[in-house]
């Protein structure tokens, strides 16, 4: 009997790569446990043998982080305590942690419970890496950082993370290998169908919306013309929406709010270009080209992209047909729309064959699969 438990201080159906990897990590393990914080509802219908231990009270993401430190404080020592009760409860042949917030959880474990924590081997996963000197000091985050970094040197097993150019932010000696962000080949197959190019032509950014992404260059590009539309899905911290749309004329600019990633596919299947620029701002962006699932998930629906035009992103992206790169001016941004009408069906046709070849999670997760096969056996 072989178990795994999984610790994120998040809900996992918010980070579509780890739903992949739990699907790949059901077959292999007996129990599939996730310690998770309950930001939102649950309507991802899991396999059978994971359970779902949640820490805490539901709760939307955007006032918990308005709530007190206090609050916040006692959130965080439930889903310690969970952590450490799943622990004595069970024996785990493995812990994969989720980002550092959960590294601080794995320290006091190791601290309280010396003889058990120390038979574990760890996996640790970083999913958004955030530098040490931008988190504020004493937070829980920044205890957190301190923990992981700590963590790594000695006492984890295995360390992922889906952009090589992430690898130096981290010193380890654990095994270590890329888990790029791709999606699953399970999952959006259903989705597999030839697109043709119908009017109105739906652009699509879906993730989190704020500066950085080519918006507002994009929405200026097309606010007269009505046979275009702009649909944008997900968080909107900054309130840029509201920013981008004109009230005073007839809009084409459509909000969807948060979709669950159950039902993001059908939207996204149901437009035409997909927007995946990212403006190299911070770490998270400058190292965004294997790591940023929405470039592959626009991919498997059929949807030819426009991308950052700089360096890092063409090297993991200008070989590919349905990559278009911008420099965000309206002529580049003209350019790259037109290119991908004059030949729609075989760009789109191209992207899904690059994702069922190339850019799926099965494929990415197999040395991982291998490594931890290998070790339960």
């Amino acid at each position: 009997m072989s178990r795994i438990l999984i610790l994120i201080h998040g809900n996992p159906q918010d980070y579509p790569p780890t739903l992949n990897a739990i699907n790949e990590l059901s077959p292999l393990f007996t129990d599939v446990d996730i310690v998770y914080k309950p930001y939102g509802n649950v309507d991802w219908i899991y396999p059978e043998n994971v359970t779902l231990i949640k820490a805490g009270n539901t709760i939307n993401v955007l006032e918990f982080e308005k709530s007190s430190f206090v609050n916040k404080v006692k959130s965080y020592s439930t889903f310690t305590k969970l952590a450490l009760k799943s622990i004595s409860k069970k024996n785990y042949d493995w812990v994969l942690a989720y980002d550092h917030l959960p590294m601080l959880s794995l320290l006091l474990t190791r601290i309280l419970q010396p003889f058990k924590s120390k038979k574990l081997k760890i996996w640790y996963h970083n999913h958004d890496v955030a530098a040490l000197a931008d988190i504020r000091q004493y937070s829980i985050s920044w205890l957190a950082k301190k923990a992981e970094i700590k963590l790594l040197k000695k006492d984890i097993n295995l360390f992922s993370t889906p952009s090589a150019e992430r690898l130096k932010y981290f010193v380890t000696n654990a095994k270590t290998t890329l888990l790029p962000n791709y999606p699953s080949l399970y999952f959006y197959t259903k989705y597999l169908k030839t697109k043709k190019l119908q009017k109105p032509i739906k652009l699509l950014y879906q993730g989190a919306i704020s500066e950085g992404h080519g918006l507002r260059n994009v929405a200026d590009n097309i606010s007269s013309n009505k046979k275009m539309e702009l649909h944008l899905a997900g968080p909107d911290r900054s309130n840029l929406v509201q920013g981008l749309i004109n009230i005073e004329s007839e809009n084409n600019i459509y909000y969807h709010g948060m979709l669950s990633y159950s039902k993001l596919p059908k939207l996204t299947q149901s437009c035409h270009i997909g927007l995946a620029i990212n403006e190299p701002k911070g770490i998270i962006y400058q190292t965004g080209g294997t790591a940023s699932n929405k470039i592959y998930e626009y991919a498997a629906c059929g949807l030819p992209i426009l991308y950052f035009d700089n360096v890092h992103y063409n090297e993991h992206l200008a070989k590919y047909e349905w990559a278009f790169a911008t420099d965000l001016s309206s002529q580049s941004i003209n350019r790259c729309i037109n290119e991908i009408m004059n030949n729609y069906t075989y760009l789109s046709i191209k992207a899904q064959e690059n994702f069922q070849q190339i850019f799926n999670y099965e494929k990415a997760f197999e040395p991982i699969k291998r490594h931890l096969i290998e070790t339960i056996e």
